[in-house]
């Protein structure tokens, strides 16, 4: 009687073997068939963008979003914004008539003064704290 429960044990274990690997086989090569997709980019995913800025409106937005140039001038990507602070979006941005200020919030942060922006819109930054 042991010997038959050892050999149904055995049997069990070998045909797990053979169905895992087999379906795992199986499983991977439709993974190879599947056809490839391009991914679809959603920008600002309905985000108010700082061109959306009302006239006397704060938004914030992440510090790396803005750039100094070799004048010195302070310029802000149209990035998307958020209603509040927080993670990594300690950039105070506020709107008077057409012009825009800043307020950093992020004491980690620093800039360098850079010969180029990256692609992209830009607004100038007209005062900056």
């Amino acid at each position: 009687m042991g010997v038959c429960v050892k050999l149904k044990f055995f049997g069990f274990i070998v045909l797990f073997v053979i169905g895992y690997f087999g379906v795992t086989e199986f499983l991977w090569n439709q993974v190879d068939k599947a056809p490839v997709k391009k991914a679809i980019v959603h920008t600002g995913f309905g985000y108010p963008t700082i061109a959306d800025m009302k006239n006397g409106q704060t938004k914030w937005t992440v510090p790396w979003a803005l750039y100094f140039d070799t004048e010195k001038r302070c310029w802000l990507n149209l990035d998307q914004l958020t209603s509040k602070p927080g993670g990594s979006c300690l950039l105070e941005i506020t709107r008077k008539n057409d012009t825009f200020s800043a307020v950093n919030h992020a004491t980690e942060y620093h800039w360098e003064i850079a010969d180029e922006r990256s692609e992209g819109q830009w607004v100038q930054i007209t005062d900056f704290r």
